[in-house]
């Protein structure tokens, strides 16, 4: 997926006018988000090999392939709260001018990605 929020940050630092205090605030969160990140992207590597392990099977139990996939599923939907957490943490250390600036920059590297006639989506959480 596109990179998480900072690094984007500091890539845009000087073009959002982020001062060194906040660029190392943001660093701060991002390295202890990347911690708390690590068991769950862990777990969720787990998880999938256990279902690859299931569907390579000779006869897999339906039962069994759906309780996987709901494990899978609440280890991906945790760690895109973690993600949004993050974000969310990070915002809150930009002035409304810097957010805004940033919903630009976002949604014009989106634009480059989708071309010329893709409408970029609304400014929000990206994945």
């Amino acid at each position: 997926g596109p990179p998480p929020i900072e690094k984007v940050l500091e890539r845009h630092a000087d073009e959002l006018g982020l001062g060194a205090d906040t660029r190392e605030a943001i660093r701060a969160i991002a390295a202890k988000a990347r911690e708390d990140e690590a068991p769950l992207d862990e777990q969720l590597r787990a998880l999938h090999g256990e279902m690859r392990q299931l569907l390579d099977g000779e006869s897999p139990k339906l039962e069994d392939v759906m309780q996987a996939a709901d494990r899978i599923g609440a280890a991906e939907t945790e760690l895109r709260k973690h993600r949004l957490r993050t974000m969310l943490e990070v915002r809150t250390l930009l002035t409304p001018e810097q957010r805004e600036k940033l919903v630009k920059i976002f949604e014009e590297r989106r634009g480059r990605r989708k071309g010329p006639e893709g409408e970029a989506p609304p400014p929000g959480p990206q994945e």
